[in-house]
């Protein structure tokens, strides 16, 4: 019950650094279950000069306290203090300083109409784009949407979320994500572009997740497909995506609308527990080379 106390994810991260740890031990003919301060501060420096980030360091600073846990190792002062000395010369900064214009992404999206035109594959990637945008999610949440918990009425989609996501806590359970309707502009209506989906999907679904792939056998897909897909729509409306990933989208849709909607409902809308995480990593200037409100504010940036 201990080992569930973590998600997948942070196991995976700590055996990554684990098998680090291990390999690095049986080179300098240590133990690695027998740790002390001097060996693990050794082995944070050894990945400091081999250009590691501060956040790696840190994780395994975490995976430290995890296997050496009386009393916790990465909690000893001289790690506390090296640590500092880590952040000090290679800062965990946010990924970017500028954010690009939504505006760019709402007018390429607004040409792909009418929805009973476009081909699967740009129904499926323009779908998936609006989603991200109006709700201000991650792909993980946008994959993890299922039309068995969905209820759509002219208004807005609202999905009931049975799957633990990144931001989830015991504290933090934001368990719907809702996705609105825009009637002033059908070409940027995600519930006319999600209606049209269903309807043409209906033939060979299996699944209740709402997106599948686009080719047969038209399986429901990965969360690193639909990454895939919003940097590749990026990429069709003319966003650098050798700069901009598609995590860019948050922060692009929070940013346009921070001066429109207030700071509480960006929060719940992406799924945000304090505004100091929106203010340090996601608010960003643009670069101009309640549940609906997030959603039709970002739309109104066309």
């Amino acid at each position: 019950m201990l080992i569930k106390g973590w998600r997948k994810s942070t196991r995976l991260q700590y055996t990554v650094y684990f098998n680090k740890w291990q390999a690095f031990c049986i080179s300098m003919e240590w133990d690695p279950l027998c740790g002390n301060v001097s060996n693990c501060l050794e082995f944070l420096l050894f990945l400091y000069r081999a250009k590691y980030s501060y956040s790696a360091l840190n994780t395994t600073r975490s995976m430290f306290s995890t296997i050496f846990n009386q009393p916790p190792m990465g909690e000893h002062v001289l790690i506390t203090r090296f640590m500092r000395g880590v952040f000090n010369s290679r800062p965990n900064l946010p990924r970017y300083c500028m954010i690009w214009d939504v505006s760019v992404v709402l007018k390429y999206l607004a040409k792909l109409t009418p929805s009973r035109d476009l081909s699967l594959q740009l129904l499926t990637l323009k779908l998936a784009m609006l989603c991200v945008l109006t709700t201000g999610q991650r792909s993980q949440t946008i994959h993890s949407l299922d039309l068995d918990n969905c209820v759509i009425t002219h208004a807005k989609a609202v999905f009931q979320m049975h799957s633990l996501l990144k931001h989830s806590t015991p504290k933090h359970v934001n368990n719907t994500v809702v996705i609105p309707a825009y009637p002033q502009d059908r070409r940027l209506c995600v519930v006319t572009y999600l209606n049209e989906y269903i309807k043409r999907t209906k033939p060979f679904r299996t699944s209740s997740k709402l997106f599948l792939s686009f080719v047969r056998p038209h399986a429901p897909v990965a969360k690193n497909t639909i990454s895939r897909w919003i940097k590749l729509t990026l990429g069709k409306a003319g966003i650098d995506t050798n700069i901009f990933k598609a995590h860019s989208t948050r922060a692009a849709s929070t940013s346009a609308v921070r001066r429109d909607v207030d700071v509480s409902i960006i929060l719940k809308s992406a799924g945000w527990s304090r505004a100091s995480t929106f203010a340090k990593f996601y608010n960003k200037p643009v670069n101009k080379d309640t549940d609906i409100a997030f959603g039709t504010a970002v739309l109104a940036k066309k």
